[in-house]
């Protein structure tokens, strides 16, 4: 099936390219796709990087996972500009990843008969409104895990599974100055449990521990201004807690020294998981996570799980973490046999043939 023509629009939408679904979307458009145009569509005010000839900034959404009602009242206004951007265009496939982006796809993609690919990177708490999108604009379905799939009601075994990737390590990290430090990445959002990450801290400091808390992911124009600065305030005077702004190679900072917390509930996969696990780290996590889809030793060997989202279970899993004496090197070493796992460019035909197929469903036969 010829895909020569085809313009994909990884429709994500803010002003913000911050966090995993952000890194995932931005790795995807670099894939090479013989045939296949890639661009991002972005809030109007973006400012590309080096990059700057794959984006279209045309959008008018400055969030794009917000409130419900803010992300309502956001995807009419997407939607809009997106129509607009559409009607001067050919053989455009919409692959959508935000809320936002997947609702203003969905109401564009119908308006312009134009193919709809519906990314999900998460786990919303009502999926009946992606199912009735889904169906409003004949859209198809890719899923960032097995654990989004059967949230969605889908079977992994019958649906396009893209697992994210990353940049997998050569060598183990360096070798840190020898004091432990546990380590959180991503948007200072709810949803990610900072503030229980920091309470099973200090209970865990309290009892003897030594060790430092770095916080990666606070944003000049953050996704909830209120959640960061409570994190700011519960974090001010305490010389054990850094706070850093979010940055996108973040995990070059870690070394043999450092410990990856990721308390996001829900959560449908956690990049930052995938990002620390490839360089040796121990991690410490909550149950259901991707790492439990991987053959053993790789979910078990430096993975610590909290049994329950609490200060006192956190506490526990960070003391087992802390007494670990699993080395970096073998960590990393033994992990890379799952590296093929995680590496999108193996599904390139397969997406290119979907990409073509849609983009050829509306090709006029007159």
């Amino acid at each position: 099936m010829s895909v020569a023509g085809v313009n994909v629009l990884h429709v994500l939408g803010g002003t913000q390219l911050e966090g995993g679904t952000a890194d995932v979307v931005t790795r995807l458009a670099r894939l090479e796709l013989p045939g296949v145009t890639q661009r991002i569509w972005m809030q109007r005010d973006f400012v590309p990087g080096t990059g700057g000839k794959s984006f279209v900034c045309a959008g008018a959404a400055t969030q794009v996972n917000g409130s419900m009602i803010h992300d309502a009242l956001a995807s009419w206004r997407e939607a809009r500009a997106l129509t607009a951007w559409l009607k001067h265009e050919r053989r455009t496939v919409l692959h959508a990843h935000s809320r936002v982006g997947m609702v203003a796809a969905s109401l564009a993609g119908r308006r312009q008969r134009t193919p709809v690919l519906m990314h999900c990177h998460f786990l919303p708490k009502r999926p009946t409104i992606y199912h009735w999108l889904r169906r409003y604009c004949g859209g198809e379905w890719i899923f960032n895990s097995p654990k989004t799939c059967r949230h969605f009601g889908a079977v992994p075994e019958n649906s396009f599974i893209l697992y994210p990737d990353v940049e997998w390590p050569n060598a183990p990290m360096p070798r840190g100055g020898g004091r432990l430090r546990f380590v959180a990445a991503g948007a200072f959002v709810p949803g990610k449990h900072l503030e229980v990450l920091i309470g099973a801290f200090r209970r865990w400091s309290a009892g003897g521990g030594n060790a430092e808390l770095a916080l990666f992911g606070r944003s000049p124009a953050p996704a909830n201004p209120a959640y960061q600065c409570t994190i700011e305030l519960a974090c001010a005077g305490d010389s054990a807690i850094t706070l850093h702004n979010w940055a996108a190679d973040w995990a070059q900072t870690l070394t043999q020294d450092d410990v990856l917390v990721h308390l996001g509930q829900p959560e449908s996969f956690g990049l930052v998981i995938l990002e620390a696990f490839a360089r040796g780290c121990r991690v410490v996590v909550l149950p259901r996570t991707f790492l439990d889809e991987l053959p053993a030793p790789q979910r078990q060997a430096g993975v610590f799980r909290a049994e329950a989202l609490d200060a006192a279970s956190v506490a526990t899993a960070l003391a087992e973490a802390a007494q670990s004496r699993e080395a970096a090197e073998l960590l990393w070493a033994q992990r890379r046999a799952a590296q093929g796992f995680f590496c999108m460019a193996q599904h390139a035909a397969r997406l290119s043939s979907c990409y073509a197929r849609l983009a050829r469903a509306t090709d006029d036969p007159r």
